[in-house]
């Protein structure tokens, strides 16, 4: 279903500005294999999972985190048919691709961040400072000459257009996505929190010391 495309009537041309939302992920634990499937194919998938004993097959439920509050859905432990195995845990790189197709716009710092710019064709993320200064977001690479391995020529361009389409016009500037796609820093959400509450306390003691002169 994903590989369907719209053809209009006159033009003969596919058009990609209708995307189908991601919400199933079929897993194999005999290949570490997953392939996402659509809500009509998961349905008719279901009663084959259940009539298989040992299933070696998961579906698995999942939601492109759009919101803060969505990321836990990154984990791909919170439904799944049948139940996944108390020690599992989702590939890196499954996760990070994943969210790229489905067009999630937030995502957790400290298991995806350096995936995310790694695939993105950017390099190796500065530590967390206090400083809020997002002109010079990154560090140099200790090998320039190595190249990091990118999906597209151009992948911070094509991931905002495409994270365009997926939201279908709604900005996401503001977002942990957007910031990457436009070239700057994420900062560790505890430590860029720290550095503006710091940044509003000097704010306040220049403010009192000008009104005490």
């Amino acid at each position: 279903d994903f590989s369907s495309t719209v053809v209009p009537e006159h033009s003969g041309l596919p058009r990609d500005e209708y995307s189908r939302p991601v919400h199933w992920v079929l897993w194999s634990a005999s290949t570490n294999t997953g392939l996402i499937v659509s809500d009509y194919e998961a349905n008719a998938l279901v009663p084959l999972i259940r009539d298989t004993s040992p299933s070696v097959t998961h579906l698995i439920s999942y939601a492109a985190p759009i919101t803060k509050a969505m990321v836990m859905f990154d984990d791909l432990d919170f439904f799944a048919i049948p139940q996944l195995p108390p020690n599992w845990r989702a590939p890196e790189s499954l996760v990070r691709d994943l969210g790229i197709f489905a067009g999630r716009t937030y995502f957790d710092y400290d298991k995806q961040h350096s995936a995310v710019c790694e695939v993105l064709g950017l390099p190796v993320p500065i530590p967390c400072t206090a400083d809020l200064d997002r002109e010079m977001p990154f560090s140099k690479s200790d090998d320039e000459d190595k190249p990091i391995e990118a999906f597209s020529p151009s992948p911070l361009l094509f991931t905002q257009e495409w994270l365009a389409v997926r939201r279908k016009g709604q900005d996401f500037s503001q977002t942990m996505m957007g910031e990457l796609c436009q070239g700057r820093r994420l900062d560790k959400p505890e430590a860029r929190a720290a550095a503006e509450e710091d940044e509003v306390v000097a704010e306040e003691v220049s403010e009192r010391t000008e009104l005490e002169q």
